[in-house]
């Protein structure tokens, strides 16, 4: 280990020493200061570096996708001087007038760490060249301010030429309907189109004046693709995104252009009553040519005003009592009127002198005239109609052949009751429409005197009007509605009452009523139905607490049993090992005598041989002995025949050794004898000790039978408590399952309950919450109803206006409503400050005018224009967060009472953010910065206003508490773009669509997901509740719109469109749908999916589906 750190230590100082000389051995490239850094080359002397133009574009590709306003990495922002003199959240960054020594050129340089940007960054951002580091440093010296550069002169100013918008980027992107379903709204490429859905027309093409605008780009709303749009509750105020900003539109509902009394205050009492049925009625008229206005005032006059200047009046005196009607001539020249009372009189008057040149008095109350003329039998002719007490019309030819009077010419008899109204059709003049107290509407033929119509009104009328291009004719009556006829058949086509607003809000109270009543009846059945189960459950508990009990005995049972057959067990084991010791130790002894007897019969054996050995060397000793012994005795013997003494001596030596040898061989024979002897012995011994082990041997094989019984006995035993053993294991394993399951099972009936309770709470909550709902909505609608009711008062005028679109009716209810004229759709309401409203009339402009009961006048704008009213950035957001607008603006939702709009932004793949502003200044309240981790595609309020629903590109769906803009709930499960977001009108079911071609519906009570369907091939771009059904108007990119159930099934595909859809709306009682898509066209179906509208990209002409045939 220790050479290998001395190795590798030697390895680094060589590559450190290498790095070094490699460094010192580069040239030294040209700098302002220092070679350890980055190269810079500096600018020209004297040039003025512009932030705009030359600094900007160098952060843009190397700094903001880290620094900016909304991913702003240590608190640095390098979006504008201002924000970069803010510094980071370590202190400054630039020192104005000093480079060199400002962090931002330093960490650009490579001067301190860290490099700016490093090296590994995740948008790939290239590091700062060597004459970008220059032109840095240089502005930095300058002082680091805003754009210096001045505009260049006019000759060399680039100029936008902007463009149309061409064809492929009419897709509507955006659209929204108005909760009454009288405006929809959509976004094509920059531009925004309104349309009135009633009168199926383009009302409107919003403008922003702040965009630049020339004959070609004439329309633009935004800059940027209008990609959100969203009405608020009441309809008042349109919101559009587009790339970070929105834009308020407002339009005004009653727009008043001016009111004109001729009371004074001391004449009040003489209208006291105007809002009898009796009182008479104040007539209204004006001229063709729109320059007169004409109203019957107090006194019997008649007040003739220049709808230029209303101030200006001149009076028409001669009438002795109540003017009852008046009318103008097709020419504008004269003035009919007629009179009730005492004065029973017809009267002509020039308007140039406001001089009667012609009158006649008849013997009834007249109460109807009108401008007649034409052909007839008794020649071509110029006169008037008159109606009366009488019950029968008249026809009057005006002579002026020399002094102006009316002829009586005919009488047209028919009606049973007086004759209250009269209108002409034009522009023949020779037919005229007639309206009695018999109820019935009549028309005329004067030229031949013939009735060729009788319409049925119901009660008494007391109003007609017929309209200027002679095919619809309106009749008003006591019984508080108005006819909408077929003026060539004489059909009815509608019946138009009451305001709409209180019509509407009695009908969204039935069905929020009915709603209640049904989550009522279904709270109510899940109580009853939660107490059963309630109660179950917990008599189930109570016997599965005693079964617990039981099981748990048992298995205490089992484990005693096992515990004592274990014991057994063990004692059985240690017996079992004891014996097996035992005849271990036996069959050890056996071996060891056995080895014991082996080892001796080889010894015995080894003696043997040693014996036979021994043996051997004493025959050889003795055999030596007997030799030596004869050779001494032959030795001995030769030295007693020895003759010499030499030879003797010789001889007697030679014997002595021989003797000294004998000896030897006589002593070592000796000693051979005695160790056979011993040997003989040890073997006797020997053989004594094999017996002896044999004995042994012998002995330890009996013992060995007795241990071998011993262990055989001990064996079974273990056997036995083993078997034991093992089924009292099974027993308490059966008995722990059992008392286990008993458990779980308890546990189970344990949670039911608490369930069951919770159910029951639940339940018992939601009742008392419907109940109380139920009560207030009852109520309510008692009190809407009763206002309603009010609102549908006997009614003493309508007209039609002159360009044909509008049907408007007033009386005794202080109000006047508007319809379409060729449908009978109501319009709109416009409230009448004092008295009745007895007659109507519109100008040239299209202003509707109003004369009532307390003589006064009053003029509306009928269509006044949507007008931006504020915008929205991120840099009026001067709260001291981060803007709130972040990238384009894909979503928006007003909460219900349309006080706060909510907008949803982000950067893809990076940030959602959600943001709060007040409607009526655009203010900011609030902000959810980190609401996705992707672009918010959708929003929606809770209809209860309590929660926030949001979709977005991170697959998710969020719920965040409207109050506080805390998460309530995530819920996950799309695997693609989550697109869009819809409430169901309970508050409590939420359903989303996908890219992923998915439907999901949850419960946001409990977090669940209810419903999972897919019945599309692409994209499910937008879905919308229906109403208070569980329905859903969807899209898809397949092409299809539809309306399916929000379990998947029964998918009703509706007619018309044939490319991608993108976005669908739906009116808050569900009786209009909208949709757009690629092809641009907008198009809109009824409650039973029939297409009644489309509406093309190029806006003229909007086409309408008309229903089959003009009567219905």
């Amino acid at each position: 280990m220790t050479h290998f750190i001395h190795l590798h230590l030697r390895q680094a100082t060589l590559i450190t020493t290498g790095f070094l000389l490699c460094i010192l051995a580069t040239p030294l490239a040209a700098t302002d200061e220092t070679a350890n850094d980055t190269a810079i080359v500096l600018p020209p002397d004297g040039v003025l570096i512009d932030f705009q133009s030359q600094i900007l574009p160098i952060f843009q590709k190397s700094c903001l996708a880290c620094h900016n306003t909304t991913r702003s990495k240590a608190n640095l922002i390098l979006e504008t001087p201002e924000t970069i003199a803010k510094g980071s959240e370590y202190g400054p960054v630039i020192i104005p007038g000093n480079g060199s020594e400002s962090l931002l050129f330093l960490l650009a340089a490579g001067r301190e760490e860290p490099l700016m940007p490093p090296d590994d960054n995740r948008v790939n951002a290239p590091p700062l060249s060597p004459q970008e580091l220059g032109t840095l440093k240089v502005w930095i010296d300058q002082g680091a301010k805003g754009p210096t550069k001045t505009p260049a002169p006019d000759h060399t100013t680039t100029h936008i030429d902007w463009q149309t918008v061409p064809n492929h980027l009419g897709a509507i992107l955006s659209l929204a309907i108005s909760s009454d379903g009288q405006y929809v709204a959509c976004g094509r490429a920059n531009q925004i189109s309104i349309y009135h859905i009633p009168s199926k027309r383009l009302v409107q093409q919003l403008i922003d004046p702040g965009t630049e605008n020339d004959e070609r780009n004439n329309h633009a709303a935004h800059n940027d693709m209008v990609h959100s749009l969203a009405f608020s509750p009441n309809g008042r105020v349109l919101a559009s995104g587009g790339y970070r900003t929105i834009k308020l539109w407002r339009r005004p509902r009653e727009v008043r252009k001016w009111h004109k009394e001729l009371l004074q205050a001391e004449e009040s009492h003489d209208a006291e009553e105007s809002t009898k049925e009796d009182t008479p009625l104040v007539p209204l008229d004006i001229s063709p040519n729109g320059k007169w206005i004409a109203t019957a005032g107090p006194k019997h006059s008649i007040v003739l005003r220049d709808s230029t200047a209303p101030d200006q009046i001149k009076s028409l005196i001669g009438h002795t009592s109540q003017v009852r009607s008046i009318c103008f001539s097709p020419d504008s020249t004269q003035l009919a009127s007629a009179a009730a009372g005492e004065d029973k009189s017809i009267r002509i008057w020039r308007l140039e002198d406001a001089n009667q040149i012609a009158a006649t008095q008849v013997d009834e109350d007249l109460y109807a005239v009108t401008w007649i003329g034409g052909e007839a039998d008794f020649g071509t002719y110029t006169g008037v109609a008159s109606g009366g007490a009488g019950g029968e019309i008249s026809i009057w030819k005006l002579d002026q052949s020399q002094e102006v009077t009316l002829l009586p010419v005919r009488s047209l008899g028919g009606h049973g009751d007086p004759v209250t109204c009269l209108d002409t059709i034009w522009p023949s003049g020779e037919k005229i429409v007639s309206g009695s107290k018999d109820g019935t509407v009549r028309i005329w033929n004067i030229s031949s005197g013939e009735q060729l119509h009788q319409l049925e009104h119901g009660a008494a009328v007391t109003a007609v009007s017929v309209r200027p291009d002679a095919q619809r004719i309106a009749s008003a009556g006591s019984n508080h509605i108005v006819a909408l006829w077929n003026a060539v058949d004489g059909s009815r086509i509608a019946e138009l009452q009451g305001d709409r607003y209180a019509i509407e809000r009695v009908n969204e109270l039935e069905r929020f009523t009915e709603f209640t009543k049904q989550q009522k009846n279904k709270w109510s059945e899940t109580l009853k139905t939660s107490e059963e189960h309630q109660k179950t459950s917990a008599s189930k508990l109570v016997d599965l607490a005693k079964q617990r009990t039981e099981k748990r005995k048992e298995l205490e049972e089992a484990q005693l049993k096992l515990e004592n057959t274990e014991k057994d067990q063990s004692e059985a084991e240690e017996i079992k090992q004891k014996a097996d010791k035992r005849l271990e130790q036996g069959q050890k002894d056996v071996e060891r005598a056995e080895e014991a007897l082996k080892r001796s019969a080889e010894l015995v054996r080894q003696l043997d041989e040693l014996a036979n050995t021994l043996q051997a060397r004493s025959n050889q000793a003795e055999e030596a002995y007997k030799l030596k012994s004869q050779a001494a005795s032959e030795l001995e013997a030769s030295l007693n025949q020895a003759n010499a003494v030499a030879e003797a001596d010789q001889i007697a030596r030679d014997l002595k050794v021989k003797q000294t040898a004998t000896e030897q061989a006589q002593k070592q024979m000796k000693d051979v004898d005695e160790r056979v002897e011993v040997v003989q012995k040890i073997a006797e011994n020997i053989s004594e000790i094999l017996k002896t082990i044999e004995h042994v041997k012998e002995d330890t094989a009996r013992h060995q039978e007795g241990f071998q019984a011993k262990v055989k006995q001990a064996e079974d035993r273990l056997d036995a408590t083993k078997k034991a053993t093992k089924e009292n294991k099974d027993a308490v394993r059966t008995a722990d399952r059992a008392k286990e399951k008993s458990e779980q099972a308890y546990r189970n009936a344990t949670v039911d309950v608490r369930d069951m309770v919770k159910a029951t709470l639940d339940a018992n909550d939601n009742l008392t919450r419907t109940r109380v709902e139920l009560e207030h909505g009852e109520r309510t609608l008692k009190d809407a109803r009763k206002t309603s009711k009010d609102r549908r008062s006997p009614l003493h005028t309508v007209a039609f206006s002159r360009d044909i679109r509008i049907l408007a009716m007033g009386g005794v209810a202080p109000f006047v409503a508007t319809f379409d004229a060729e449908s009978g759709n109501a319009f709109e309401t416009y409230p009448v400050a004092s008295g009745a409203v007895t007659a109507l009339a519109y100008t040239h402009e299209g202003d509707l005018t109003a004369a009532t009961t307390k003589y006064t006048t009053t003029a509306w704008q009928l269509d006044p224009n949507w007008e931006l009213d504020h915008v929205i950035t991120p840099s009026e957001n001067t709260d001291g967060n981060s803007p709130a607008l972040v990238g384009r603006v894909l979503a928006l939702a007003f909460t219900p009472e349309g006080e706060t709009l909510a907008a949803g932004s982000g950067v893809p793949s990076r940030s959602g953010t959600i943001s709060l502003w007040r409607v009526p200044d655009g203010e900011p309240v609030k902000q959810l910065p980190e609401s996705h981790s992707d672009t918010i595609f959708s929003l929606q309020f809770s209809p209860d206003g309590r929660y926030l629903a949001s979709g977005a590109a991170d697959k998710l769906v969020n719920v965040f508490h409207a109050s506080n803009g805390e998460l309530a709930n995530t819920f996950e499960g799309h695997t693609h773009h989550v697109l869009d977001v819809t409430w169901h009108r309970g508050s409590q079911l939420l359903a989303s669509s996908g890219a992923d071609k998915v439907i999901n519906v949850w419960n946001t009570k409990d977090g669940e997901r209810v419903e999972n369907f897919s019945i599309f091939k692409k994209h499910v771009t937008s879905i919308q509740y229906l109403a208070y059904k569980n329905e859903l108007v969807v899209s898809a990119g397949d092409p299809k719109v539809g309306i399916v159930k929000h379990n998947g099934k029964d998918f009703r595909e509706l007619p018309g469109p044939d490319s991608y859809m993108y976005c669908t709306d739906a009116t808050t009682d569900g009786k209009i749908v909208a949709a757009g898509g690629d092809d641009g066209i907008l198009y809109i179906w009824d409650h039973e999916g029939k297409l009644i509208a489309e509406f093309h990209p190029d806006n003229t002409g909007a086409q309408a589906e008309e229903p089959d045939g003009e009567d219905e």
